[in-house]
């Protein structure tokens, strides 16, 4: 792995040398100390990435096997924990749902219901306003008939009484 990294650098470095020099036109030290700086930078890039990935399995191996079983059994149990939440919740979840189905149910039942007592209603408050406008109309030619006698009594009794307070102002 070393060798492929150290090449690399190199033929970077080359590249960045090469494209100096032309840039430059015949600089050859300050394309080399460019190129020096290139493979070193890529380099030290290289090797910190690679010791923090041996870092990282070193950490693992440094455990013994009963402290990375019982890492796994705790990681096992707080699965175990969650589950079981998850299950009380969706069972929860699932009762409200049935509740809820059951209450479209009885609604839908007391929609069909209603809608055969609305009808039966509308036929009672239909025959109610019938026989209201009957006794509404009933009462207006009474009212009527009665004025009519009221002012005929009303008008015989008035000519005596007219005549009599005609002759007491005279």
């Amino acid at each position: 792995m070393g060798v492929v990294v150290l090449g690399f650098a190199l033929l970077v470095g080359w590249s960045l040398f090469a494209w100096i020099d032309d840039s430059e036109q015949g600089n050859l030290a300050s394309g080399l100390t460019a190129a020096v700086a290139a493979v070193g930078a890529i380099t030290s890039l290289i090797i910190s990435i690679r010791q923090r990935r041996v870092e990282e399995g070193m950490a693992w191996r440094g455990r013994s096997d009963a402290q990375r079983a019982n890492e796994v059994r705790a990681h096992l149990s707080a699965a175990t924990r969650v589950l079981k939440e998850l299950e009380g919740e969706l069972g929860l979840r699932i009762r409200v749902l049935e509740q809820h189905q059951r209450d479209a149910e009885r609604y839908e039942q007391l929609a069909s219901l209603n809608a055969e007592q609305a009808k039966a209603i509308e036929n009672l408050v239909g025959r109610q306003f019938a026989r209201q406008s009957r006794m509404t109309w009933v009462q207006w030619v009474g009212s009527l008939l009665a004025a009519f006698a009221l002012g005929l009594v009303v008008n015989w009794i008035s000519a005596p009484a007219l005549d009599w307070v005609r002759q007491l102002l005279s």
